[in-house]
């Protein structure tokens, strides 16, 4: 999610372009103010490829057509290996669990006949001591009537006098054993259904996901590791304004790194998610989870920002793979910010990404990243690595954002064959069209992260409700028709910027022209309050939530909602808007026909 996005006839973004780079924002690459890519990120590059282009593993994709396909051969087959290895272990596993379940209906059968033979001799010892041959089945048909009539009058003796417990401690033997073979039977009856729940959940966690045919229907888990003020505006509020905190980064500076972690940030890394959030993601319908991280969750660079978020990235991918849930690692933020919104971790007027040692920096962090979350042992959750959230394509220079796009495929690709993820940067998806596919270098596995709101510029908020649901069809365009996998990785149910913060800490919002204009729409104060919306706004909301999801899988790959829960904005909370039903069983048939 950004804050502060730019406002414009062709603009799809969040919020206000920062004044700094207003006049850039027409401008199709390049700002002057940002280096060119020859003399800063040209030479990052090289640096960075040349300590590590000498091993082994390295990817040989620039090196021409002939060594790519050398390389791509002996990865494959590589592949292929770790697979037959895989299929032969999983093979074990289920030998091993049908061994166990052979076991278990032995032991089974076997206590069953002890516990008829300890019936027979009961009854032959009530009979006078001896066994019977002739006239068996109807003395055993008179046998069982009279016990039916015993064992009732003794369960009746049981309710009815506590006494009666004491007679059954005291029983012979052979009796006492009745009893004790009927708890084994009911222990092994336990058993048996003790491994059918495992084999159901060990199926549930092997949920399998196919790009380019199955659907992502997902939800972000946003204002966890990355904070924003518009989902937990508690956290800044304990602030004094003069304090001028208004991000993560003016947190961590003004409190001082430990401080900010262990009062602050910790705490919340505890609290905010849960296993139980992600069960009641699963049990929506939902098969995926956005999991932003900042990029000082693996090196702070001799930044403010407090490290220890890393763990936390663990454990959600450890609810998600338990609950059947797949996972998209999205690297949200990156050094000197990609687009200085909040949500980058620090709010600023013009990004800093591309200066100095920023893009080798953040390579870097890809390197760790990929190294763990690309590797086998996470290929059966990890759907993709998204390699930098929303870099601010109308200000940046996109040559050097392409490039940084380019060297993260490779980053990837050196362990793993994950899919990438490229967020559009602002841009339509179709505009990526003929670069970095097979044909371009070899490159494979790739996918495109388009965002789409309606809410960051003023005309926008002035739409009706219906024209804020044809709006999702006259906008598919930006979207559609790429030639990679696309997918609309953040979009919300809000038809207002009324959500408090949304637009920057201590900043209003254009609805009530209390930001950025005097025009004024309406009164945000219902907005904020699901329980006091009336029957048309919660039907429009309803209809519009499905507009988006019907287009969006028409479409594309998929979405991925903005955002599980927030702490007061209704409009963006998936959460309150199930429990309020006006949100979709994320497979469920919908209440409103198509509107596209």
């Amino acid at each position: 999610m950004a804050s502060d996005k730019p406002e414009g006839p062709d603009s799809q973004h969040h919020y206000q372009l920062p004044a700094a780079a207003e006049q850039r924002h027409h401008e199709p690459h390049r700002s002057s103010s940002v280096p060119h890519r020859d003399e800063v990120y040209g030479t990052q590059i090289k640096i960075f490829n040349s300590r590590r282009m000498s091993t082994s593993t390295a990817n040989p994709y620039h090196r021409g057509e002939e060594a790519y396909y050398d390389w791509e051969h002996h990865r494959l087959a590589a592949k292929i290996e770790v697979q037959r290895g895989r299929v032969v272990q999983a093979h074990k596993d289920l030998a091993q669990q049908e061994a166990l379940l052979d076991r278990a209906k032995a032991d089974l059968k076997s206590l069953e006949m002890e516990l008829q033979d300890n019936d027979i001799k009961h009854r032959d010892q009530r009979n006078g001591g001896a066994t019977v041959l002739t006239d068996a089945p109807a003395k055993k048909a008179k046998r069982s009537a009279h016990d039916d009539d015993r064992d009732s009058g003794d369960k009746k003796g049981v309710r009815e006098d506590p006494q009666a417990l004491r007679g059954i401690l005291s029983l012979p033997l052979h009796l006492s054993l009745y009893v004790t073979v009927g708890m084994l039977k009911l222990f092994c009856t336990i058993v048996l259904c003790a491994l059918v729940a495992r084999a159901n959940a060990i199926g549930k966690r092997d949920t399998t996901f196919t790009w380019g045919i199955d659907k992502l229907r997902g939800v972000n888990i946003g204002g966890w590791l990355i904070l924003e003020p518009f989902i937990t505006p508690s956290i800044f509020e304990r602030f004094p304004s003069e304090a001028g905190i208004v991000d993560e980064y003016t947190l961590c500076q003004h409190l001082g790194p430990q401080v900010a972690r262990d009062t602050v940030l910790a705490p919340h890394w505890e609290a905010w998610v849960s296993r139980a959030d992600f069960e009641r993601i699963a049990g929506a319908g939902f098969n995926f989870v956005r999991v932003p991280v900042p990029f000082w969750a693996f090196d702070a660079f001799d930044t403010p920002y407090a490290t220890g978020a890393a763990p936390y990235l663990d454990k959600a991918i450890s609810w998600a793979r338990d609950t059947g849930l797949k996972v998209l690692v999205d690297l949200h933020t990156a050094p000197r910010s990609q687009n200085g919104y909040d949500n980058s971790g620090q709010r600023m007027d013009t990004p800093g990404w591309g200066e100095g040692e920023s893009v080798g920096q953040m390579l870097s962090v890809l390197h760790t990243v990929a190294a763990k979350y690309a590797s086998a042992e996470f290929r059966d959750v990890v759907l993709g690595i998204e390699l930098l959230n929303e870099p601010a394509g109308y200000t940046l220079d996109m040559n050097m954002v392409r490039q940084f796009y380019r060297n993260g495929w490779g980053e990837v690709r050196e362990f793993g064959d994950t899919v990438v993820i490229l967020q559009d940067a602002f841009n339509d998806a179709a505009s990526f069209n003929g670069w970095m596919t097979p044909a371009d270098g070899g490159v494979q596995g790739v996918a495109i992260d388009h965002h789409e709101y309606q809410v960051f510029e003023l005309d926008m908020v002035k739409w009706s409700h219906e024209q804020h649901r044809r709006g999702v069809c006259d906008r598919a365009w930006k979207w559609e028709g790429a030639d990679k996998w696309t997918f609309v990785g953040e979009w919300s149910a809000a038809m207002t910027d009324c959500a408090k913060w949304l637009n920057g800490y201590l900043r209003g919002a254009r609805y009530d022209g209390t930001y950025l204009t005097t025009d004024y729409i309406g009164d945000c104060t219902q907005y904020n309050n699901i329980s006091s919306w009336n029957q048309e706004l919660r039907d429009a909301t309803r209809a519009y939530v499905e507009a988006q999801i019907n287009t969006f899988e028409a479409g594309t790959q998929g979405w991925v909602f903005w955002n599980f829960k927030t702490e007061s904005a209704a409009e963006w909370d998936l959460f309150a808007l199930l429990n309020a039903g006006l949100f979709p069983n994320a497979v469920a048939e919908r209440q409103f026909k198509r509107v596209c």
